[in-house]
């Protein structure tokens, strides 16, 4: 593989300088400050802590679900972020993205397992995609339905799923289904350079514009449903989770940067809060996913670095 000088670069930075063992460098924002009045971090219950958090979502009641890499993989807290139950389905592999569509079925994917999971409100599968254990290219016509580390999913409006994989392997692509998980395309997202792609997160516009985070190239790149690259977005700080709210202002969190920042649609950063860090509310080892309460209020963020789930209160809700 051709390595160019601004991947190189970006490799150095993600590395940080080891031999004068001093942190990477991270890039903070000119924008004003999130208007924070309270963090902590979830405790779970006294038999069930949370612990190493991978993804993070909300469903049309208020519940929050927090997808750990633990025996007790996915969890529901209710409006008072008390436990409600654990979803014995969602077990195995290693966690990572979860997303949960207007019917508040639940979709969870696994990057070892190198599966996607539909589970119905009460835990039941309604849906299994790609082939336990197996890493590959789905291909249709062969008969290969597989994915190669499956990392995010979002929903179209008229309920088109599209998955994306790679997580910096050798395949990156977008695989598209329709509702019912019958296979409609796929596209790579390979780089022409050859440099090293990481597609991270995926989230879909009002339009129906796909907005992927490239994440260790720090780019956000925009698709069209049929894979036509509509342009691509430089960011300076990885793109780790992306997440829209209920208001469709776009959101992001920087993976081991440790910042969560509200942006408009052309990757400005309007405001931000957080912090790379260890132990400490709003620090983060991996600022890995969010999710945002309807009041605007509340933020929700996922470390499996350090392993915890984050609850930010804002004063007001910055729109």
């Amino acid at each position: 593989m051709r390595i160019t000088l601004s991947a190189l670069i970006i490799s150095i930075a993600l590395a940080g300088n080891v031999l004068a063992g001093e942190p990477r460098k991270i890039n903070l924002p000119t924008a004003p400050m999130l208007p924070v009045a309270t963090a902590q971090i979830l405790p779970g219950t006294a038999d069930k802590p949370i612990g190493a958090s991978a993804g993070v979502a909300r469903n049309s009641k208020g519940h929050t679900f927090i997808f750990q890499r633990t025996a007790n993989a996915l969890m529901e807290f209710d409006q008072n972020d008390q436990f409600v139950r654990e979803y014995p389905n969602a077990v195995g592999g290693r966690s990572h993205g979860l997303r949960i569509d207007r019917e508040d079925n639940i979709w969870i994917t696994n990057v070892v397992d190198h599966t996607v999971t539909k589970l119905s409100p009460a835990g039941d599968v309604l849906l299994s995609l790609g082939t336990k254990g197996k890493a590959g290219t789905w291909d249709e016509a062969a008969g290969a339905h597989l994915f190669n580390e499956p990392n995010d999913l979002a929903f179209a409006a008229n309920g088109d799923v599209f998955i994306i994989t790679g997580h910096g392997g050798p395949d990156p692509r977008i695989v598209k289904f329709d509702k019912t998980g019958k296979f409609l395309k796929t596209w790579s997202l390979a780089h022409a350079d050859g440099s090293r792609a990481l597609t991270h997160t995926i989230v879909i516009d009002k339009d129906g514009l796909l907005y992927l985070g490239d994440r260790d190239v720090m780019q956000i790149r925009v698709f069209d449903a049929e894979g036509k690259n509509l342009r691509n977005i430089q960011m300076n700080n990885l793109v780790c989770g992306l997440y829209i709210d209920v208001k469709g202002n776009l959101w992001m969190v920087a993976g081991f940067d440790g910042m969560i920042m509200r942006l408009d649609w052309s990757g400005k950063v309007l405001a931000w809060t957080g912090k790379a860090g260890k132990g400490v509310p709003n620090e983060y080892g991996e600022a890995h996913y969010m999710a945002i309460s309807d009041d605007l209020k509340t933020i929700y963020v996922t470390d499996p670095v350090n392993p915890s789930s984050h609850k930010i209160t804002l004063t007001k809700a910055f729109e």
